[in-house]
């Protein structure tokens, strides 16, 4: 803008219609003047900007390569093992689950002829390898005198105490072997872990003809030793 001043003004037109002409073109050179300067400082922000990003470039670069050689530096370093033996122990006792389903005769007909015959369970899980003996009591409504070792087992009414329907328990489908707590008249238990079911042969005798009607029940009390 001033070098288009200085030409206007060293060669400054003596006539006005001389100088239009002359003003128009030191208007243009001005603008081009200033296209020129804009142009130069776009340019050195444009430098100065990748001259800032190269520095904090190599600012991260130095700094990942510190932070790496920190942790590489402070792993740690074994030069010797030592071993030791943990010992582990365990123990099983021997131990049985016992549960039973009900001797249920049904109706029994005092005038029949034959013994009437019905079959329980007692159903045991004890220890694999465990052994011992099911032992079944005399009941809850035996004759007095009677014991657990010579039982005389008997059903009582349900609503009269004096009267009695007389019965037992076998070991054998037979009803040779009576179940009781002898030696001879137990089951013999033999656990292996998983449920073994003993059967119960119950039998009530025929020809009880002063049995009333009604509902007869007993208890027995089943024992396992192991």
């Amino acid at each position: 803008m001033v070098l288009c001043l200085y030409f206007f003004l060293k060669f400054y037109p003596t006539t006005s219609s001389q100088r239009l002409p002359i003003l128009i073109e030191v208007n243009s050179c001005g603008w081009l003047l200033l296209s020129i300067a804009e142009n130069c400082i776009l340019k050195k922000r444009k430098k100065i900007m990748k001259m800032n990003f190269k520095q904090n470039s190599v600012k991260l670069a130095i700094a990942a390569g510190l932070l790496g050689g920190s942790v590489g530096f402070t792993l740690p370093a074994f030069a010797a093992t030592t071993t030791s033996n943990l010992a582990v122990k365990a123990s099983i006792g021997n131990a049985c689950v016992v549960s039973t389903e009900e001797l249920n005769f049904g109706t029994y007909n005092p005038n029949a002829t034959q013994d009437l015959a019905a079959t329980g369970k007692i159903k045991t899980t004890c220890t694999a390898g465990a052994t011992g003996t099911i032992k079944i009591g005399k009941g809850v409504n035996a004759v007095s005198d009677s014991t657990d070792n010579a039982p005389v087992r008997r059903m009582v009414h349900g609503s009269n105490a004096a009267k009695f329907l007389s019965y037992d328990v076998f070991t054998d489908s037979n009803g040779t072997v009576q179940w009781n707590h002898t030696t001879d008249g137990d089951a013999a238990l033999s656990g292996t872990g998983s449920e073994a079911t003993a059967i119960v042969y119950g039998k009530i005798a025929k020809n009880q003809t002063t049995a009333i009607a009604g509902d007869y029940t007993d208890t027995l009390l089943v024992t396992i030793n192991y």
